[in-house]
């Protein structure tokens, strides 16, 4: 898989996960992790959605370059 192919997958797995942080229950703290790598972390959801926005911000520039 190359570079443009791994952020188109990473760019289609964020907006899912934007979808389910902002569908049904909003109420309440969800598990993120930094990394695949790293533990789960409780966090709260409106942290949680930022930055997804702001990942899915800098993918959609890198794909402009």
């Amino acid at each position: 898989m190359n570079q443009q192919q791994s952020r188109q997958k990473e760019l289609q797995e964020l907006t899912v996960a934007k979808v389910e942080l902002t569908s049904g229950d909003r109420s309440g703290l969800v598990y993120t992790r930094s990394s695949k790598t790293s533990a789960l972390l409780i966090t709260p959801r409106v942290e949680a959605l930022q930055k997804v926005e702001e990942k899915i911000s800098i993918l959609k520039q890198e794909e402009r370059r």
